[in-house]
């Protein structure tokens, strides 16, 4: 019971430490202590996990850069996220796929960099995915944002590669609803997974369904660039990825002069896929 005790105390000073201190992150990957708190979390039963436990495990994460984040990769991290998915504790839960979620979001981060890691094989091959999915389908959740948040981790899996028919529907689904969102943040995000997967004709049908060309239309007349930016990136995706059938039907679904606006945006990253998709449109 002591040694629980003293456990108990090091995550909460640790959890303490942590808040919005990036400052610390070198100091803390260096002495190990994460690495220590995944191993208390591996020795004790799933019933025994405290969110104290885990409250270090999410700040570290929240603050340290994408390199960091894949430094635990290999010291098995997600074995340990993916152990957490089966706790009846939702918070815990929430936790468990947050994290998973941001070291899928790191890994493509560093691919754009040159750094090649096979996350899709990593999440796929350990039973990670089948969990995923689980939660993603679990609809007694309050918390409705454990259900977006695996969304978005198996989206993110599934980048330019055909998300498997069983629940394509329901991650694609979720990721749309996502991109209405209020927040600003969680709309570019979802946009941008969305986009991810639009490299990918297999995706396209569910992408399209319920007149959603519409809602993408009204996005790219918003005045937030980010949205603008993945929104553009998202058209572009499905143009130049889609079949013949879905281009034709895009051709007719996106009009051509707010393209033509943005290509004098100044952004130049804006401007030029504004050009590029209005020459696909007029072919």
């Amino acid at each position: 019971e002591d040694i629980k005790m003293l456990q108990l105390r090091v995550c909460s000073i640790l959890n303490t430490l942590l808040i919005d201190n990036r400052e610390c992150v070198n100091v803390v990957i260096e002495t190990g202590i994460i690495d220590e708190v995944l191993s208390i979390i591996n020795m004790i039963p799933l019933s025994q996990v405290l969110i104290v436990h885990l409250s270090p495990l999410h700040e570290f994460f929240e603050i340290c850069s994408s390199q960091q984040k894949l430094l635990f990769v290999d010291k098995g991290i997600i074995h340990t996220m993916r152990y957490l998915l089966d706790s009846h504790d939702e918070l815990c839960v929430k936790i468990a796929v947050g994290i998973i979620e941001r070291i899928i979001h790191a890994s493509q981060e560093q691919s754009r960099q040159g750094v090649q890691i096979d996350i899709k094989k990593i999440i796929a091959s350990g039973g990670t995915l089948d969990k995923l999915v689980a939660v993603l389908s679990n609809d007694e959740y309050q918390d409705q944002e454990i259900n977006q948040n695996a969304s978005l981790a198996i989206g993110q899996v599934f980048k330019a590669s055909p998300i498997p028919k069983e629940f394509r529907n329901k991650v694609i689904l979720t990721i749309k609803k996502m991109t209405n969102n209020e927040d600003v943040y969680i709309r570019s995000v979802s946009i941008d997974v969305l986009s991810g997967l639009a490299e990918c004709q297999d995706n396209h049908s569910d992408i399209l369904s319920c007149n959603y060309p519409a809602t993408i239309v009204r996005f790219i007349s918003q005045k937030n660039n980010i949205i603008v930016h993945y929104t553009l990136q998202l058209i572009h995706n499905i143009l130049t990825h889609g079949l013949p059938q879905t281009v034709g039907m895009s051709i007719l679904l996106f009009p051509s002069r707010p393209f033509e606006e943005l290509s004098k945006h100044s952004d130049p990253f804006i401007a030029e896929n504004a050009k590029a998709i209005i020459s696909i449109l007029k072919k």
